[in-house]
């Protein structure tokens, strides 16, 4: 055969070849379109069945702050934003479950104790207006039973709860003022009966006490203000009811407020105090030597409450404030005990008392704030990076007086429990929170 004839055969036999294989192209650029198709009909219909099974996007107000100063920061905006959340997290509803009504009475302060030691939370009430302690005992099925009433003789301003002879059971500890001016201390007996009032005299004008165990020896101590003395004094717990040992810390300042945040660490404790004339101090304290430092923060108001938790969830006890004028602050607490970034939160509303929990049970403590003029409270929820969302507001019918949170039934979602007066009638309401 020719050379040329042998050229042509391999051209003949090219040619075929060349059209097999942009058959075969095409085939491959089709099915690749086909499968392009179907896959882009499968993610549209994925995402639309996903947009109608998904929680709906809540429109909540966000209160942003600025993270960046170390000393008092003042909120830089409030604004309305979406967060894609669930309702669970955030839309809560408030139902009174239970509502009790007080005619002639003065209902002012309340503790949450485990009264009878069978490990449910009791309600203990103060009812300054008759001289009684009202004891409500938690029937482990979501309810309270009628009330204990306990006659104590005195009229008691204020209650506070802890140990203060070792034997393991919570007792109660109130403020009496007056020509009959004391702390009372009411001794738990385990068996929903309190025993021997011990009666510490003091001076008529007691403003407020903080019950801690100043020098470590494992016994609560006693902290009082007055409101006529711009001094601490503490009050030494010497075991078997003596309270004899007592030292005086003289301030610069008369105080309106204060909490003792102990450290733990070589006998030392820090006193956070609240000046009458607005600002708050923190005093870096030593049991033997006296407070040797101090640190002051503006607050721009009175305040009302001073609590102290973790919140943000760093393992470091923050200082939550609450002002009277329309905002709540919180020290977070930075890489000493000295050493706190304050961050004040615009609420938009007066307010006279503060309480926290972990209301949505996500595992960050929450807010409430409450308002005896107004007679409503309202619900700052903790979303992380220090900041809260106010997405419930619940109003009641009477002057509120005080909150406190606890989990009822142990279903792991807090209850609300509301005190306030009208005129003379006293009411308690009781509040679920379904989510």
């Amino acid at each position: 055969m020719s050379e040329s004839e042998n050229e042509n055969n391999i051209g003949q036999f090219t040619l075929p070849e060349t059209e097999s294989s942009l058959f075969h192209l095409k085939k491959k650029f089709i099915f690749i379109i086909i499968a392009t198709l179907i896959v882009i009909t499968i993610a549209i219909t994925v995402s639309v069945i996903f947009t109608k099974k998904a929680k709906p996007t809540i429109s909540l107000t966000t209160i942003t702050i600025d993270t960046s100063a170390t000393e008092t920061t003042t909120i830089l905006t409030t604004s309305t934003d979406s967060y894609l959340t669930t309702m669970d997290e955030w839309s809560l509803t408030l139902s009174v479950i239970k509502r009790y009504k007080f005619i002639d009475s003065g209902l002012n302060s309340m503790v949450i104790v485990d009264v009878n030691e069978d490990n449910h939370a009791d309600i203990v009430i103060g009812d300054e207006r008759q001289s009684r302690i009202l004891i409500f005992l938690n029937s482990a099925n979501n309810q309270y039973n009628d009330e204990i009433i306990y006659e104590t003789d005195i009229i008691m301003s204020s209650l506070f709860k802890a140990d203060m002879n070792n034997d393991n059971k919570i007792d109660l500890i109130g403020i009496s003022g007056g020509p009959n001016a004391a702390i009372n201390i009411l001794y738990n007996t385990g068996n929903e009966t309190f025993y021997r009032r011990k009666v510490i005299k003091r001076d008529p004008r007691i403003k407020n006490i903080e019950l801690v165990d100043i020098n470590q020896d494992n016994y609560t101590d006693i902290v009082i203000i007055y409101s006529n003395k711009p001094d601490v004094y503490i009050i030494f717990n010497m075991a078997n009811e003596d309270f004899s040992n007592q030292t005086k810390y003289e301030m610069k300042y008369m105080i309106n407020h204060f909490k003792v945040l102990n450290i733990n660490d070589n006998q030392r404790f820090n006193l956070i105090v609240a000046h009458v004339d607005q600002g708050v101090s923190i005093l870096f304290g030593n049991y033997n030597q006296g407070f040797i430092d101090e640190v002051k923060y503006s607050t721009k108001s009175l305040v009302h409450t001073i609590l102290l938790n973790d919140i943000d969830n760093d393992n470091n006890m923050d200082i939550i404030i609450g002002n009277y004028n329309f905002n709540f602050q919180i020290l977070f607490s930075e890489t000493s005990d000295k050493f706190y970034q304050s961050v004040v939160y615009s609420v938009g509303s007066y307010n006279t008392f503060l309480r926290i929990g972990d209301l949505n049970n996500d595992q960050r403590l929450d807010i409430i704030l409450g308002d005896y003029a107004t007679k409503k409270i309202s619900l700052y929820f903790n979303v992380g990076n220090r900041t809260f969302i106010n997405s419930t507001i619940y109003s009641t019918n009477f002057n509120l007086e005080n909150a406190q949170l606890v989990d009822i039934n142990n279903d792991g979602y807090m209850e609300i429990i509301l005190i306030g007066t009208d005129s003379i009638i006293s009411f308690i309401e009781i509040l679920s929170i379904y989510s």
